[in-house]
């Protein structure tokens, strides 16, 4: 019988010379197979590693929005984006008890102040207003209001700090992946006079 089995080969041998005369195959079919195999392969590490690399580039440049509120001269509320990435702020929302406002145009932010000083006092403010997909790049801060002179008001700083003390402000972000993220500054957990 041609190509039978030498007696020194292994078992492992002897079933693959057994396959390769079960089906007939000459070497140059042989070698396209296992060339088709290790493509294959190929393919599957690489479609694996374009899926680790994305999720790497996601985690890189992953933002991180701090709320921060500056209490000194001025009462100041900012945005820092203290991530790897930008960060498209979607929405900014602050809460006063019952009250939430979400804070777009200036008429927002001044029922803002209105609601932190009662009865509502005529404060000089700036104030950013925020459009849908508002960015914010990795490093930078967004002043989102600023309440100039308030200490020039007898009483109205101190009741202003004290109503800041239970204000809560969200703010929703995406990153470049548009996965959604929250940023939260909520009362009594950030502030030290």
């Amino acid at each position: 019988m041609a190509g039978a089995p030498d007696a020194g080969w292994s078992e492992f041998q002897c079933k693959a010379a057994g396959v390769v005369q079960l089906l007939d195959l000459n070497n140059s079919e042989i070698i396209a197979i296992c060339s088709g195999i290790v493509a294959l392969c190929a393919l599957a590490v690489s479609v694996w590693q374009g899926h680790l690399m994305r999720k790497h580039n996601q985690i890189s440049s992953r933002p991180h929005i701090e709320i921060i509120f500056d209490r000194n001269d001025d009462i100041k509320i900012n945005l820092k984006n203290g991530g790897f990435g930008p960060a498209l702020i979607t929405k900014a929302t602050a809460k006063l008890g019952d009250i939430e406002i979400i804070l777009k145009k200036e008429n927002d932010y001044l029922r803002l102040i209105n609601s932190l000083a009662s009865p509502p006092h005529n404060l000089e403010f700036s104030c950013y207003w925020l459009e849908r997909n508002t960015v914010i790049s990795a490093g930078d801060e967004l002043n989102l209001l600023t309440i100039h002179g308030a200490d020039n008001h007898q009483g109205i700083r101190r009741i202003m700090l004290r109503a800041l003390d239970e204000i809560e402000v969200i703010v929703e972000y995406r990153c470049l992946y548009e996965r959604p993220y929250l940023a939260l500054y909520c009362p009594n957990t950030h502030h030290a006079d």
